[in-house]
């Protein structure tokens, strides 16, 4: 913690007249910046304010737990796909109105999204004749994406992680899914009068169970009292495979010849067939998984595999072309993506297909390549799968953005795309003084506490851009605007001439670093007096805060974002001013930590200890 040690001679310095004068002169010197608007105070909490950094149209799809879903019908708590292997939290979810030109990005799968032209995807980047040699990946703003062109030159691919996350199998019950049962002990009927065949609540869930599942939302329909699968009369084993199901549940299992080779095989349960239209959807364009039963098999192999074999088996036909190893149609938008996803989570990457028969329903079509020619790269840990378009075009409408814990990006149809933080500010330890000051005479001690939960959860976050504790994410408001730094007041309103040197400066400095967000400034924040600033008076005023910050007695070489400078982000400055050497120490041991449950557990435990100390002291 030798970064520290600046705090131990300032405050020594720190005569409580030269504070108060200091207070003075900073809320003088806030009141020259024109104020703006489009920042927090100023805006309706359903405009944009933070929420400026959004990238995504509303229907870019994005891998969840729950399938394949549009990114405007995300909450905060819904869990998204990551780098990791595993599932993260959504922690906010944000949009806003654009007028502009997009990107449109186009797989060599059949996949595309679209985004604005500044925002982070991850890729690759090689010849198609030497893509056996990987490369680090490497963020690359969407309007400089390069498509795959030839073999010789050079293109962007894609970045998809495998899955590696295998959670243990459990048991469902049919009263969870079915709506029009009764349950008494462990047998449902279809009524309260018991009429009918009853069966068992509880069901195992397994390959075999999975496999059924599977051939239904392919081949299966049901009726008041039944359901029924149609099949090909030559295919005995899948009859057997049903009729073995049939037994297992307790249950009588027809079968009939129709016309050709046509073959019906039917299951007589009314409590089956409202649990097999509430688990599986109702006609062909309306099938899909629950949702919550798809949570259930996603994260378990077996259980991939049995609804993957179980749909393939009654779909999956055998395509001529020599590339292809076999194709499903559906005329199911849900359900197309909820099987691709399985097909990428069992590591095939399909291809994707729509199709717009005339007079029909619209179609979409999964092919399987049979491993002799493709196109992706498979690495150990990853596919990378090649740009085959870039487009430019223009948007007026909605855009959002997400933002993941202990995360810097998600995954969409088009591969890694980043997470789109609040960015932190830097303030000078003079204008923490007047922050702290109004957080210690306005906040209550809860409030205090968790502030100091999110610092310390900032502190040991490996990510660099982190986003402001002063951040209320209820509310999308700063907690601390009316003593907000300087650094916000001049945020939106810098001119280009000033601002833009500097970021491309840092661009080019953290280009390489994962999680590293730099953006231009937000478009949406203006003086509300329409004043145009000039880079004098950014020059002007930057040097008066430094002679604030000396008065104070902080030496002229200190005030700067060196290793032990005044300037520097506001949960490091709450840190080091508030907590003892000891819990600075025991943070840098757990920032150590590789495990997230476990630093969560070892933070809120320091914050405990913090806490009752903190309010003993009060």
């Amino acid at each position: 913690m030798k970064d520290f040690e600046f705090y131990k001679t300032i405050r020594v310095s720190n005569k409580k007249d030269k504070i108060i004068k200091a207070f003075s002169k900073l809320h003088n010197f806030y009141n020259k910046i024109p104020d703006t608007k489009g920042c927090m105070e100023n805006i309706n909490t359903s405009g944009a304010s933070c929420k400026a950094w959004c990238c995504c149209l509303p229907y870019t799809r994005i891998y969840t737990d729950k399938g394949l879903l549009p990114i405007k019908d995300l909450n905060i708590g819904d869990m998204v796909y990551n780098k990791s292997g595993k599932f993260s939290r959504i922690l906010n979810v944000a949009s806003k109105m654009v007028d502009e030109e997009i990107v449109s990005i186009s797989s060599c799968y059949g996949r595309k999204i679209k985004l604005t032209k500044d925002h982070m995807v991850l890729v690759d980047s090689f010849k198609r004749k030497n893509r056996e040699k990987v490369n680090d990946p490497i963020w690359i703003e969407a309007k400089d994406l390069i498509p795959k062109v030839g073999s010789n030159q050079m293109g962007h691919y894609l970045i998809f992680p495998k899955y590696f996350s295998i959670e243990e199998k459990r048991d469902i019950c049919i009263s969870d899914f079915a709506k029009n049962i009764f349950v008494e002990g462990d047998l449902c009927y279809a009524s309260k009068s018991k009429r009918g065949k009853s069966i068992s609540n509880s069901l195992k869930l397994d390959y075999d169970f999975c496999w059924i599942i599977g051939m239904f939302l392919a081949e299966g329909t049901n009726g008041r009292d039944i359901i029924e699968f149609h099949i090909n009369s030559d295919e005995q084993y899948i009859y057997k495979k049903i009729q073995k199901f049939s037994e297992d549940m307790g249950l009588s299992c027809s079968s009939k010849t129709n016309r050709g080779k046509s073959f019906s095989v039917r299951i007589c349960s009314r409590v089956l067939s409202d649990f097999f239209e509430n688990l599986c959807g109702k006609g062909c364009d309306k099938k899909r998984i629950h949702e919550d039963f798809y949570s259930y098999i996603i994260k378990n192999k077996e259980l991939r595999d049995g609804l993957h074999d179980g749909y393939y088996a009654g779909d999956g036909t055998k395509k001529l072309q020599k590339k292809c190893k076999y194709s499903v149609v559906t005329t199911s938008e849900d359900l197309h993506y909820q099987i691709m996803m399985l097909n990428w989570m069992n590591d095939e990457i399909p291809v994707s297909f729509i199709g717009y028969p005339k007079d029909k329903k619209k179609t979409f079509t999964l092919n399987i390549s049979d491993g002799k020619f493709k196109d992706y790269v498979e690495t150990e840990k990853d596919f990378r799968v090649p740009i085959r378009k870039i487009d430019f075009e223009h948007y007026s409408g909605l855009v959002y953005d997400i933002e993941v814990e202990n995360e810097h990006s998600f995954y969409t149809e088009c591969g890694e795309i980043h997470n789109c933080k609040i960015q932190t500010p830097q303030l000078l330890y003079s204008e923490f003084l007047l922050l702290w000051h109004h957080v210690s005479k306005n906040w209550t001690d809860e409030e205090i506490c968790d502030l100091f939960e999110k610092c310390m959860t900032n502190a040991v976050n490996p990510v660099p851009s982190k986003g402001c504790v002063f951040f209320d994410r209820d509310t999308c408001m700063c907690k601390a605007h009316k003593v907000r730094p300087y650094n916000c007041r001049i945020y939106g309103i810098t001119p280009n001439e000033d601002f833009e040197p500097r970021y491309k400066r840092l661009k080019e400095e953290y280009k390489s670093i994962p999680g590293a967000v730099i953006k231009p400034q937000c478009s949406l924040v203006s003086p509300v007096d329409d004043v145009e600033v000039t880079k004098e008076e950014i020059d002007t005023w930057w040097e008066e805060l430094v002679e604030i910050e000396i008065s104070i007695g902080i030496p002229n070489d200190m005030v700067s974002d060196a290793i032990g400078g005044s300037y520097r982000t506001p949960h490091d400055h709450v840190l080091i001013y508030n907590m003892p050497e000891n819990v600075l120490n025991a943070l840098s041991g757990i920032k150590q930590y590789t495990d997230e449950f476990e630093k969560k557990r070892a933070i809120k435990e320091l914050v405990q200890v913090i806490s009752n100390v903190f309010k003993n002291k009060s």
